[in-house]
């Protein structure tokens, strides 16, 4: 994950792809799920796919989510192949065509963001904007 996370924020949506089949991988991992071979390099991918599922988290221990509930996440399938868990924007919902955008939340991890087609970090999301809030993190 430290290595998703060091490319979190970047222009370029990046994912694992393994060099010796092409299989695009989510979470990182050491070797490819496909074929076994340890040739996976973070790659720029196309950050479009589908909501197939969606829910509503209404507990948290964690006080960041505790103040913001419901929170929403859901999973969701790339058009490059793997299925991702993401937070997800206001106004999107199972079913709907999204981007995911990997940013680096308040405490400095990586994270994926699954937001409108035309709104790719979640702007609009009052939530999301505070989950990615550079003066946060800096504090």
């Amino acid at each position: 994950m430290r290595d998703f996370t060091q490319r979190a924020g970047s222009k370029n949506f990046e994912l694992q792809k393994c060099a010796a089949c092409g299989a695009v991988s989510w979470p990182p991992r050491d070797v490819c799920a496909s074929c076994w071979s340890d040739s996976l390099v973070f790659t720029a991918i196309a950050p479009e796919g589908v909501i197939i599922a969606a829910t509503a988290l209404h507990a948290s221990q964690d006080a960041f989510f505790r103040a913001h509930l419901p929170w929403r996440v859901g999973i969701v399938r790339l058009d490059a192949g793997p299925v991702c868990y993401a937070h997800l924007a206001a106004g999107v919902s199972e079913g709907n065509r999204v981007r995911l955008a990997a940013r680096i939340d308040w405490r400095g991890r990586g994270v994926l963001i699954a937001a409108p087609i035309n709104d790719s970090a979640g702007a609009d999301d009052p939530a999301l904007r505070d989950l990615i809030n550079e003066e946060r993190r800096n504090a």
